[in-house]
Parts: C-alpha cells; structure tokens; sequence
C-alpha cells in the first residue's frame, strides 16, 4: 500500500514529526503489535515535546538534556495545562508500552486495549470525533503485480490495527486539543506548510 485516503496533506511547522506520512503507512501495513505500539508511544511523545516546548517559549525544551523519560515529560505537561484527560489516556498508553518493551512476547490482552481505548474514547469530547470501535481506516494501493488493493479495517481486525486506530484517533483529537489552547493563549504555530502561521487568535 503506498497510499491513505484520496489526498495528502502537507504537514510542516511544529508538527512535521507527528503527521509524518511514512510512519503512519508503515504502522498501519504491519502486523508487529509490539512495533505499532512503539510507534504511538513516539508520535505522542511529539505532542508532548511541541506542548512543553510552546508553552514554555522555547525552540526544544528537552534538546540540552540527555534523556527524559515520557513519564517525566506528561507530568511537566500537566503542570503546563495540559488537560486531565488526555494526561490520563497518555498514562494508560505508557503504562502498556512499557510491557511491550519489557516483557518478552508481550500481546496487548482484550482488557488492555478496551481500557485505553475507553480513555482516549473519554477524552477531548468537543473534538466530536467516532468512537475506537466505530472508527474505520480505508486504504488503498498497488501491490506488487500493480493491482490496486483496497482495504478496510475496523475495531477488531486485529491487536495492531486496533492500535493504530487509537493512535490516529488520539492524534486527531490532542491536535485539536493543542490548536485550541495555543490559540485561546496567543501561541503562534505552524500546522499545514506553506500557510501563514498561526497567530493564536480565533480565527473568523
């Protein structure tokens, strides 16, 4: 598969690393649950790096420093403003990386993923976004002998799918989130390249 939906958009600015087209086809053709969720767990270390970043005022908050674990990030985050329900849904989300990093052949049981599915569901409501379960991923393609190959995957198909639904579902609404408190505080930002930057004030 070489495609996703009917058309791209180019994402610049702040959120390059997030929107990044590549790393989204390649989580949504794999079969490797332990590697889709790694994945998620740095695009939403991306949020938290452009949030602590822009609040703070600064190009990298955390470039200076050797490491910083997500944990220690999400709780500087939250002290910056960031919303209690989305501190919870990156909680959850850390928690179950971190068994697949550290537990040999860890897969990611029915419960595991309907609670962090019930916490990114929970979370943003005003973004009016599906639900995990009733939210559906078409793409299309060529595959190798050049026919084109359209699929849909839905809640279910499998652990790696259901984690990258969660995983667009919850950049959807964190990128949401993050447009409305940067505008709400006067916070420039670049979403779409090759658009003016915002200049956080609500827009007519």
């Amino acid at each position: 598969m070489n495609e996703i939906g009917n058309s791209h958009i180019a994402v610049g600015g702040e959120f390059t690393k997030i929107f990044d087209h590549e790393t989204f086809l390649s989580m949504l053709n794999s079969t490797d649950e332990a590697g889709v969720a790694l994945k998620f767990h740095l695009i939403m270390e991306e949020f938290l790096n452009i949030w602590c970043s822009k609040i703070a005022g600064v190009e990298d908050l955390f470039s200076d420093l050797e490491f910083v674990p997500f944990k220690t990030k999400l709780q500087i985050a939250k002290n910056l403003g960031m919303g209690s329900d989305l501190f919870r849904a990156f909680g959850k989300l850390n928690v179950t990386r971190n068994k697949y990093s550290h537990r040999l052949n860890f897969k990611a049981s029915p419960g595991d993923l309907e609670s962090l599915s019930t916490l990114i569901d929970n979370s943003v409501p005003e973004a009016q976004v599906l639900s995990c379960c009733e939210f559906v991923i078409e793409s299309s393609g060529l595959d190798q002998d050049g026919v084109r190959v359209h699929q849909v995957h839905g809640w279910s198909s499998s652990s790696s799918k259901n984690l990258f639904i969660m995983c667009a579902l919850l950049t959807i609404k964190a990128t949401f989130w993050m447009q409305e408190e940067f505008n709400k505080r006067g916070i420039q930002y670049t979403l779409i390249a090759g658009l003016p930057q915002h200049d956080g004030q609500p827009q007519p």
